[in-house]
């Protein structure tokens, strides 16, 4: 706890954004956490992080429907508050998916081009993708994968309250976290379904799933016990 309020205090005072300095200090301290805490120290933290995080993620929330009322007061009411903010925001949700399937697209094709250069084959008997070589239905789905949470709120709502704009900012803030959650969301399955996309085998091999890491892990315990 004192890690991040040390990281956000610091950056805060130095002028730079504080949330993106407490989020790259979280990602420094999880990469070097096994060299310095013990692995009873590393469980208690688990437990103790997975309840601060429930507990933060329904503050920010709660939170961030004071600030819409507020917003709605300033412009003169629900009514002319959508009617200046939604058109802004559409454009804003339009943007952001978009964007996530440029990216998206244009590495996959950055990596055919250098699959293809290499004189690689393209496809296994049975069709599926060799390798690296892109995969079009899993780029589909990492595209519509692009929900947006909790720290899309905290830099909206850490940003000053005479700055030009903020409305619009943590409006259109709220609502891309309710568009892509909900309709990104709740589409996921579908969209899977309907592209009938399938593990790669290379992938199986190399890689486990959550729940078979975890049963390796408890197995490794029980037999060290």
């Amino acid at each position: 706890m004192l890690i991040a309020w040390v990281s956000y205090i610091a950056n805060e005072t130095l002028g730079v954004s504080s949330v993106i300095a407490t989020v790259t200090c979280g990602m420094f301290v999880g990469w070097h956490q096994h060299e310095v805490f013990s692995a009873a120290q590393r469980m208690r933290g688990t437990a103790f992080w997975q309840v601060v995080v429930f507990v933060l993620e329904s503050l920010v929330f709660v939170l961030i429907g004071l600030s819409l009322r507020s917003i709605a007061v300033k412009l003169g009411g629900v009514g002319h508050a959508f009617a200046l903010l939604v058109p802004a925001t559409g454009i804003v949700i339009v943007v952001t998916i978009l964007s996530r399937f440029v990216w998206v697209y244009g590495v996959e094709a950055v990596k055919s081009l250098v699959w293809v250069a290499k004189g690689r084959p393209q496809q296994h008997e049975d069709g599926e993708p060799c390798g690296l070589m892109p995969n079009w239905r899993a780029a589909t789905v990492l595209s519509w994968a692009g929900m947006r949470g909790v720290v899309t709120l905290a830099v909206a709502l850490s940003l000053p309250d005479d700055m030009p704009g903020r409305d619009l900012i943590v409006f259109a803030g709220f609502t891309v976290i309710l568009v892509t959650v909900l309709v990104q969301g709740t589409t996921m399955g579908p969209l899977i379904a309907w592209l009938s996309l399938r593990r790669g085998r290379e992938r199986s091999l190399r890689h486990l799933s959550e729940p078979q890491a975890w049963a390796r892990l408890e197995a490794a315990q029980l037999a060290a016990i």
